[in-house]
């Protein structure tokens, strides 16, 4: 309650004392505040101000309570000092995101190591951004129990922030972490979760997301039908999606999870027509790194649809498709598709 400490604050400094423990306790809370109402620029000054006082006077930590707030405020410096300055949304965040982009684990267990510090820094707004750029990095680094963790710690404040459609984001994110370790009795619900909230407040995006999970943990365990039927509303709601980038993306996954379907149960007339959408939403896609990832998805999808029809003329052209693609972009990191898209074609050649 930054009014209620903006009272005390006044009442505190009115009060005239010019003791070393005063003085330091003045400008600890003085940074605190400002640091509340995101002045980090004036903030940092307090806090600098209370440390000198402690500096001149060692005595001023002599007490639990002066001591404890004499580390938080040389932690916040430290904080700021790292973050190149005020550890505004920007900064921390970016320096996250991009240290998980990089590949440098260590410079994002470094911010992780100080995550108490930085969401007592910032403003409550920016904490759901914050745990998300920590979620996203270990479900990148395939941790996903870790992501699971950072995911739902931002459920509350979404809640709190009435950002419903986010929060029932990231309850799919959490299914879809326990479903990415077979452990679908703590997926299904979060799962369920979100298809009831997305139902509830009107977000076709979440309750898209949150059937394509179901869909997916049906089809994991071997439950045909009720996959379909879940992935095919998945698809049916697609077109009331409210985001457009959010619905490409979407309609991405859910054309490939039940055309994969439709591939395993020998449906390959329903499936053609999937798998040309695939090429094309590759194609439109603005992004290029993710419209060239797509497309990569998009030939191995296409060269398995081939094999499996027993066309070797079109699989062998989608499969020399794939490898020029991919020929232009050594380090791109789709190994895993290759390799199977040539299994495809060994078996085929093979009879």
């Amino acid at each position: 309650d930054i009014e209620a400490a903006d009272t005390l604050f006044l009442r505190l400094r009115e009060g005239g004392n010019t003791s070393p423990d005063y003085r330091f306790f003045d400008n600890f809370l003085k940074g605190s505040l400002l640091a509340g109402r995101c002045d980090y620029d004036a903030a940092v000054k307090a806090f600098q101000a209370a440390v000198d006082v402690a500096n001149q006077h060692p005595g001023v930590a002599a007490e639990s309570h002066l001591n404890i707030a004499l580390g938080k405020a040389r932690g916040r410096l430290k904080l700021y000092a790292q973050a190149g300055g005020a550890p505004r949304l920007s900064t921390i965040v970016g320096m996250v995101r991009k240290a998980s982009g990089t590949g440098d684990w260590a410079g994002v267990l470094k911010w992780e190591s100080r995550l108490g510090e930085i969401l007592e820094t910032v403003s409550g707004e920016l904490h759901p951004e914050m745990l998300d750029a920590f979620a996203v990095a270990h479900f990148k680094e395939k941790h996903f129990e870790k992501s699971a963790i950072f995911y739902e710690k931002s459920l509350p404040i979404l809640g709190k922030m009435e950002r419903y459609r986010d929060q029932g984001s990231n309850m799919c994110q959490i299914g879809q972490c326990f479903s990415n370790i077979n452990d679908t009795p703590r997926a299904v619900p979060w799962f369920n979760k979100a298809r009831a909230l997305g139902a509830q407040h009107g977000f076709f995006s979440v309750e898209c997301g949150a059937c394509l999970g179901l869909g997916r943990v049906e089809k994991m365990e071997g439950r045909m039908p009720g996959a379909e039927e879940l992935m095919q509303h998945a698809f049916s709601v697609l077109g009331f999606v409210e985001v457009e980038g959010e619905r490409e993306q979407l309609e991405c996954s859910v054309t490939r999870d039940l055309a994969e379907l439709l591939l395993e149960t020998e449906r390959y007339e329903e499936a053609g027509p999937l798998i040309q959408r695939l090429f094309e939403l590759a194609e439109a896609d603005e992004d290029k790194e993710a419209g060239f990832y797509r497309k990569v998805g998009a030939l191995g999808f296409a060269v398995r649809f081939h094999s499996r029809r027993r066309d070797v003329q079109q699989a062998s052209k989608e499969m020399r498709a794939l490898e020029g693609l991919l020929k232009r972009f050594p380090g791109a990191g789709c190994e895993d598709i290759l390799q199977r898209a040539r299994t495809c074609i060994r078996e085929l050649a093979s009879g």
